[in-house]
């Protein structure tokens, strides 16, 4: 059991979580995941934002469990971790992040990263609404350009995050790398751009699974075995992501 330090309500729907948990943060790195299972619930994979190795802390973001809910914050809840892999962090000096959900909290590790190196980073970060919204601030911190996309349009550009991704990269021709955190539909849809224009892509995907395959041995997609027990960046353009979603919608029905 860990102890949870803080919560902070981000927008109507995400809640950060610091939590006291030493081992982990002594041997995880920032991107890495935790297993966590809240009272009553099934264990869920969360990738980790941050890192305090000398107070012994590790910070999450979670979606809330209900709106305004005291339930969404238990003062202690299970954790396992570090599991899998950090981030894959290839050296670049051009990349573009897409994320959306709680694929926002997950780049944040990679984003500081790149801009610690000196890269110049593009980051497009898709909400579902204006009350969805959050880290804004961060995300503009450790980016170059930021652009932000909502389903409704009443924030940022209204539409699906492919589209602004096109436009970059019609009038930018130097990206040398992309990384997408999403849905699979995200994933899929911001893959075929990519590709297009001939950007190396990768796709992480704990944001689009949430830990439903916690139990799972795993699964292998064209040849890429994926399971909790090794996360990984994955060839976004080389993912079966109809047969994802496939298995995923056949995971529901278990």
């Amino acid at each position: 059991m860990s102890d949870i330090i803080s919560a902070e309500v981000l927008a109507d729907r995400y809640l950060a979580l610091k939590i006291n948990a030493l081992d982990i943060a002594a041997e995880a790195d920032p991107g890495h995941h935790i297993m966590v299972r809240f009272e009553g619930g099934d264990p869920v994979a969360h990738a980790i934002t941050d890192i305090d190795r000398d107070a012994g802390t590790i910070t999450f973001v979670t979606r809330m469990r209900s709106n305004g809910d005291e339930a969404a914050t238990p003062e202690t809840i299970d954790v396992e971790g570090p599991i899998g892999s950090p981030p894959r962090l290839d050296p670049a000096s051009k990349v573009i992040f897409i994320a959306e959900g709680l694929g926002i909290a997950a780049i944040l590790p990679r984003l500081r990263h790149y801009r610690d190196n000196g890269c110049y980073v593009i980051v497009i970060a898709g909400f579902t609404s204006k009350e969805s919204v959050y880290w804004l601030d961060r995300l503009d911190e450790l980016s170059d350009e930021l652009y932000v996309t909502t389903e409704d349009g009443s924030f940022g550009v209204k539409g699906p995050i492919r589209h602004v991704l096109r436009s970059i990269c019609q009038h930018v021709a130097d990206i040398e790398r992309a990384f997408i955190i999403g849905s699979v539909d995200t994933m899929k849809a911001n893959s075929t751009v990519t590709r297009t224009f001939d950007i190396p892509t990768y796709v992480a995907l704990g944001a689009a699974l949430e830990g439903r395959l916690a139990g799972e041995p795993g699964w292998e997609t064209s040849g890429a075995t994926f399971d909790w027990s090794g996360v990984a960046d994955l060839n976004g353009h080389q993912v079966d992501y109809d047969g994802l979603m496939q298995m995923l919608g056949n995971q529901a029905t278990k």
